[in-house]
């Protein structure tokens, strides 16, 4: 019987320890029967070299990105590294999160219950966005594009075009819905950037410890 290992790789930083959804992937881990956990690619502890060291004498490693967008750690690093660290050995890397139902479904659920409390108002939804790949950008648009709302729903970038500050000079008091993993420093920069512009602006929950991400996470599961 072939012997699979499933490691969920988070972004982490350099300095610290991350605790962002760790409970809840821990959570998720505890539904499956195989071998997991957890690497950060930033970081030295639990690094995704240390944790698929781990795993070498397995038949097969199934790499889940906990990442939003394909940009440039999924698209670079991370199969990089992996063909460094196992040049031969079988494994194989899932898709991004922001292409699952459960990543609609949460922006879809925020922007009703926006439309719910600020129906005057439309939604900027913003993304990490990337200046190397396309396709970071055009999922986050038609992520707004597909939602269902009586106001316009306007996707824009921190980094890239549309960048979110011009998008935010296009609206009037917008509800800002921050399409990001964490709540962590760089959403809290946005926030700052976007008040400092609009003091009046409303914002949404990102998709840290929600239902949404354990349901991202097992709808991706689901594909082993």
């Amino acid at each position: 019987m072939k012997k699979t290992g499933i490691l969920y790789v988070l972004h982490g930083r350099t300095t610290g320890t991350v605790q962002h959804n760790v409970a809840l992937i821990k959570a998720v881990m505890a539904t499956r029967p195989e071998r997991q956990a957890i690497a950060y690619l930033e970081g030295e502890a639990h690094s995704l070299e240390q944790e698929v060291s781990n795993f070498s004498d397995l038949d097969e490693i199934v790499i889940l990105p906990v990442l939003l967008f394909a940009a440039t750690h999924y698209r670079e690093d991370l199969p990089q590294r992996l063909q460094q660290i196992l040049p031969t050995h079988n494994w194989r890397m899932l898709d991004v999160l922001s292409t699952t139902k459960a990543v609609e479904d949460f922006v879809q659920a925020q922007v009703k219950q926006a439309q719910t409390k600020w129906p005057e108002r439309a939604i900027l939804l913003v993304g990490h966005g990337t200046t190397h790949y396309l396709e970071p950008r055009q999922q986050l648009a038609r992520l707004a594009e597909e939602v269902v709302s009586t106001k316009p729903v306007v996707s824009g970038n921190y980094l890239g075009e549309p960048f979110y500050l011009t998008q935010l000079a296009r609206l009037n008091s917008p509800v800002v819905l921050p399409l990001f993993l964490t709540n962590g420093y760089l959403v809290e920069k946005i926030k700052t950037q976007l008040l400092a512009q609009d003091p009046t602006i409303v914002f949404l929950p990102t998709l840290e410890d929600s239902a949404f991400l354990t349901a991202a996470l097992l709808e991706r599961l689901e594909e082993i």
